[in-house]
């Protein structure tokens, strides 16, 4: 892939250390998540068709599943309206829980990606504080960061030799009213979303809720330990089709500890390695045996598809995760393709896992960020 840019001369990373505002009387508040195909999306082409989505949604997975992709607005499924700054400013932020890094370009910026909202400029902002250079936010970076004046400036490589730079920042950002209190203590680290089904009326939005109102509870919730490092991680001890349990390393082969997929919100296909997709698919055929004929996806994207006749009958793929055992339904792992196919919407690689957001369909998803869990619960995202 060509790279998106060569140089980002000025973006400012804005700490997750945030200070949000909404009505004095709250604790937790709800956001709308827009999908980037929605008609409320900047990204919205309203000549394509549902399947031509997913299926242009199957590409950007496999870009962003490379280890080091370049960062694109295009990568992202689901977009937030959010604000920065005093007086705050509305952007669109991508909801990426794969990623440790959040950033908005800035002016002045000479080389900027293309984006239909105005640039940030952080000087009209009150609130925005550049981090020194030996602050321990800085310093968290790692060998990503140097020395410019005292400001800590981060630096990014992606796999295409393109890069992004920029100062290091705090600032407030703004979840619906300006006026209020700051509830970053007493959103306590939690937050939770529910991802309605890819071919839902576009017109309906997901939802991300935060502190009291992120919290999971009632019958049916499964949680499991978070490991939190460089991304979100949750130790996956094996997968099943009806009776057929394929055993999963439940440790990380690279890094000898406990974690061995993440969970992305923004990358769609779920991936796995090799050994664990190939039983996968084994089972799956065994499972639905001789009523569903196999057909190759034209596009070469996906590997075990079937001619959608309308009465296959899919079986349910159970992700056993440490004490938590999460049903992913057929409308949640198979997915149309043009030619009147459904296809496994997972895939082998080499590299490390990860849970995607088809996967997560329909699933009310809460992360304890104090807690270090994750808790699932089976519902109807449209509700």
């Amino acid at each position: 892939m060509a790279a998106l840019f060569s140089l980002l001369p000025f973006f400012c990373f804005i700490q997750l250390s945030l200070v949000f505002f909404l009505e004095a009387r709250n604790v937790g508040f709800t956001v709308d998540l827009i999908h980037r195909d929605s008609p409320q999306s900047p990204f919205h082409n309203p000549s394509q068709t549902r399947l031509d989505r997913i299926n242009n949604a199957e590409h950007r997975s496999l870009i962003s599943s490379q280890i080091q992709a370049p960062i694109s607005a295009n990568l992202g499924s689901y977009l937030m309206k959010i604000s920065i700054g005093s007086p705050p400013v509305t952007v669109l932020g991508i909801l990426d829980t794969g990623s440790d890094l959040t950033w908005t370009q800035c002016k002045p910026c000479a080389q900027c990606i293309d984006q239909d909202t105005p640039i940030f400029d952080h000087l009209k902002s009150g609130t925005y504080k550049p981090s020194a250079c030996d602050s321990p936010a800085c310093k968290a970076l790692g060998p990503d960061y140097f020395c410019h004046r005292d400001a800590c400036v981060y630096t990014m490589s992606y796999y295409d030799s393109s890069k992004s730079i920029g100062e290091l920042a705090s600032d407030s950002f703004t979840f619906g009213s300006t006026s209020g209190q700051e509830l970053d203590e007493h959103i306590q680290g939690k937050f939770s979303y529910c991802l309605v089904h890819a071919l839902t009326d576009p017109n309906v939005t997901s939802k991300m809720n935060f502190g009291s109102n992120a919290i999971v509870s009632g019958r049916g919730v499964n949680t499991t330990p978070l490991i939190v490092k460089e991304n979100y991680y949750l130790t996956l001890e094996r997968v099943s089709v009806g009776d057929k349990i394929i055993e999963y390393e439940a440790i990380n082969a690279e890094t000898g500890q406990e974690g061995n997929i993440i969970i992305d919100s923004g990358t769609t296909l779920t991936s796995l390695p090799p050994k664990i997709y190939g039983e996968l698919e084994s089972a799956l055929k065994e499972a639905i045996g001789s009523q569903g004929q196999t057909a190759p996806d034209p596009e070469g994207v996906l590997s075990l598809c079937y001619k959608n006749g309308g009465s296959l009958k899919l079986p349910i793929i159970k992700f056993h995760f440490t004490n938590a055992n999460v049903d992913l339904q057929p409308s949640s792992t198979f997915i149309d393709v043009p030619g009147d196919l459904l296809c496994l919407a997972t895939i082998p690689s080499d590299g490390i896992s990860t849970f995607g957001n088809l996967s997560q369909m329909n699933l009310l998803i809460g992360y304890d960020l104090v807690g270090k869990t994750v808790s699932f619960k089976a519902a109807d995202c449209t509700k």
